[in-house]
């Protein structure tokens, strides 16, 4: 099937409903997590929410979090980093900072 301006979709994905189970999640969405994601996602019962939109909207895989520690998800302060529209736990969204530095 093909929609305007989407490509084309399976009916997998046109049928993105949380929660999910997380095999599901890699099944289904594999390319559009990232390799760390891949594994650390089954350790969790239930994914309640990713990013799928926006990552659906990148051209080519997921691009890895550039800090120096965590994965890449830390800078040299051990702080996370994180931007709007990340998730915590596959179940919470990053909507907006509420501040800046440890102490906001």
């Amino acid at each position: 099937m093909k929609q305007a301006g989407n490509g084309s979709l399976n009916d997998q994905e046109r049928e993105l409903k949380f929660p999910m189970d997380p095999r599901t999640a890699v099944i289904n969405y594999s390319k559009y997590l990232l390799d760390l994601e891949k594994t650390e996602i089954l350790d969790y019962d239930t994914i309640y929410w990713f990013n799928i939109t926006d990552r659906k909207a990148q051209k080519g895989p997921p691009i890895t979090p550039d800090g120096v520690d965590n994965n890449g998800f830390d800078n040299d302060k051990n702080e996370y980093l994180t931007e709007e529209g990340c998730h915590i736990s596959y179940r919470f969204e990053i909507v907006g900072r509420l501040g800046k530095g440890s102490f906001g």
